[in-house]
């Protein structure tokens, strides 16, 4: 979207309305500096103005303008009047951008690695295409870190671009395949990325088999707890690897393969400042600049193996031993949120009515400093429309620590921060 000085008219919001999916927004401004482009505060206020909020984050600013863009990410781009059907090689997310230890108080000039990128395999082959620049040739990408899973192991190297040095971490992840096979009643196991360990198959006929027995049923469920442990424990060793050799690069590094998105949020829990990251935050921001980024359960598990459980202070009376204090976040509020857009946008049928609530509550919680926000009035029409005709968008306030008085939604002046984070980060991941 092109950024230009001036006053909006009615037929500028129709077209932004009836045309833009404002699934992401980006502006150029036509100044060096678009931060303060006249023009880029202009399209700011016209998106206000005209109550449509982009769906997958909040609006994006290209600082350097589309020739600073061109120079770094030319590849993904087509020339003026080039044949629109011919399509655009891979392009990796950037996970840490050049230089992205510099502005943190105390410079690290040596950071490693330099620079952090998620994509899949194909970004390391040569391509059907016509471009001069491959995309980790335009980047500047020369190492690669694989994390391999499965029990083949096939080489997915095969083709891979010269000039790259791939390092590739085996993971083989236990299967059932030893067992004798199972009836089509009983549970099945078998260990992956793709499996849905969130819902195993169970026999839905009296919960237990005919002719097995209640306790066969339980060494059963036992048996499957096991082997998702196990097989967490053996991913989890895997990532932790993978993870500390990408964070020993000294050169621009990518990250591949279907343990990958697990690795990336290994490696952002590394370098971000302040406390550790919840589980949920981490899947959260990595699937903010890779959509395609999967977790599944085994993931999941996997990532809490990782990170370990939660870090409480328990003070002891003397003499008197008193119960651990309750963890700072509360495990699964940003699924819960996430489960709420989901529920909203379901009622609504998809409808730019649950955009435009989801759009507000997220604008009350980004900003919890504004006292504007921090009490949204009954009595508002606009907060009666979005909000408290919504009772998802009342329960999201709700679950971020808004409390409801003579009719007023509230945030109290001691309500947690990482409460609002945990809350956007739901929102965020329901976009994906």
């Amino acid at each position: 979207m092109a950024a230009k000085a001036g006053g909006s008219s009615d037929s500028d919001l129709s077209v932004l309305r009836s045309r833009c999916d404002l699934r992401s927004v980006v502006l150029i401004g036509s100044e060096a500096d678009a931060v303060s482009d006249k023009g880029v505060h202009a399209v700011l206020r016209l998106l206000r103005r005209a109550g449509v909020r982009p769906k997958g984050a909040q609006p994006f600013v290209l600082r350097g303008g589309i020739e600073a863009f061109a120079r770094r990410f030319g590849f993904c781009m087509r020339a003026e009047g080039e044949d629109s059907r011919r399509p655009l090689g891979p392009c990796p997310a950037e996970l840490l951008p050049p230089r992205w230890a510099q502005g943190r108080g105390s410079p690290k000039v040596n950071a490693r690695p330099p620079a952090l990128y998620l994509g899949d395999l194909r970004c390391c082959t040569k391509f059907t295409s016509s471009r001069e620049q491959l995309p980790l040739q335009a980047l500047g990408v020369p190492a690669v870190v694989r994390l391999s899973l499965g029990q083949g192991l096939e080489d997915e190297s095969q083709g891979v671009l010269p000039g790259l040095r791939v390092m590739t971490i085996p993971v083989r992840l236990p299967t059932s395949s030893s067992a004798p096979p199972a009836a089509p009643s009983e549970i099945t196991v078998n260990v992956s990325l793709s499996q849905d360990w969130s819902s195993p198959v169970v026999p839905v006929a009296g919960a237990v088999p005919a002719g097995t027995s209640k306790d066969s049923a339980a060494s059963s469920a036992a048996d499957l707890e096991f082997e998702l442990s196990a097989a967490a424990r053996l991913l989890a060793a895997g990532a932790r690897e993978a993870c500390a050799s990408a964070m020993r690069q000294t050169v621009p590094c990518l990250l591949v393969g279907p343990g990958s998105p697990l690795v990336a949020a290994l490696c952002l829990s590394k370098v971000m400042p302040g406390p550790t990251r919840s589980v949920d935050e981490l899947c959260a921001l990595v699937k903010l600049r890779h959509p395609s980024a999967e977790f599944d359960a085994l993931a999941l598990r996997a990532l809490q193996e990782l990170l370990g459980p939660a870090k409480v202070e328990v003070r002891q009376s003397a003499g008197q031993n008193q119960p651990p204090l309750r963890p700072p976040l509360p495990p699964g509020r940003t699924a819960q949120a996430e489960m709420l857009c989901m529920q909203l946008r379901h009622r609504l049928r998809g409808g730019p009515q649950a955009e435009t609530s989801l759009g507000t509550v997220r604008t009350a919680l980004d900003k919890p400093h504004d006292e504007r926000l921090r009490r949204l009035k009954g009595s508002n029409v606009r907060v009666q429309r979005e909000v408290l005709a919504h009772p998802e968008a009342v329960a999201l306030l709700r679950l971020a620590g808004f409390t409801q008085a003579e009719g007023d939604l509230v945030l109290p002046t001691g309500a947690s921060i990482q409460a609002l984070r945990d809350v956007v980060a739901g929102i965020v991941a329901s976009h994906s």
